[in-house]
């Protein structure tokens, strides 16, 4: 963190007219921005060029800079990502998460914060049939019993047949 304060510092001082431009900035930008100085500092820019860069590019062309490739979906969705800002790295795993088919969970009241996120990605890199249970199932504890069940019937050699299971298999419609 003291380390992008002093690269911010170091680049308002080098351009004063990005201070303005950074303090009304919608949340979406900020993180584009500090995605983009970190990536390019990683990389080796100097500041003045990153500076110049800032001054005369579009936060989605920054972002596209520090993460080539995303999802259209991430510039939209990091308005919602709380701030401080987020690095590169938190910013690719949210970009895995929103192509994912579990970008619901990220829902659409509030913010999406660092635990939403790991949360997120814990989920993404569970077995699908916990996966497939997350509209149903909304409390940590009876998701970790369900995830200690699995990890049970994997143990026995069962799990592989349940996770081929098509969607909504065996399921009824409550009355």
């Amino acid at each position: 963190m003291a380390r992008e304060a002093v690269r911010i510092a170091a680049l308002l001082r080098i351009a004063p007219q990005l201070a303005l431009r950074l303090s009304l900035a919608p949340t979406r930008d900020v993180h584009a921005v500090a995605a983009f100085l970190e990536a390019q500092a990683a990389a080796g820019m100097p500041l003045e060029a990153m500076a110049a860069a800032i001054g005369s590019s579009d936060p989605r062309a920054l972002l596209d800079r520090a993460l080539p490739g995303r999802d259209a979906r991430l510039f939209r969705a990091l308005d919602r990502a709380i701030l401080p800002a987020w690095s590169v790295e938190e910013i690719a795993a949210l970009d895995e998460v929103i192509r994912s088919d579990i970008a619901d969970t990220l829902g659409t009241a509030g913010g999406i914060t660092r635990t939403n996120l790991a949360a997120a990605r814990l989920l993404l890199s569970s077995h699908p049939v916990l996966r497939r249970t997350r509209a149903h199932i909304t409390d940590a504890w009876t998701r970790q019993r369900l995830t200690a069940v699995l990890v049970w019937l994997q143990g026995q050699g069962t799990l592989r047949s349940l996770g081929a299971t098509p969607e909504g298999a065996g399921a009824s419609k409550r009355r």
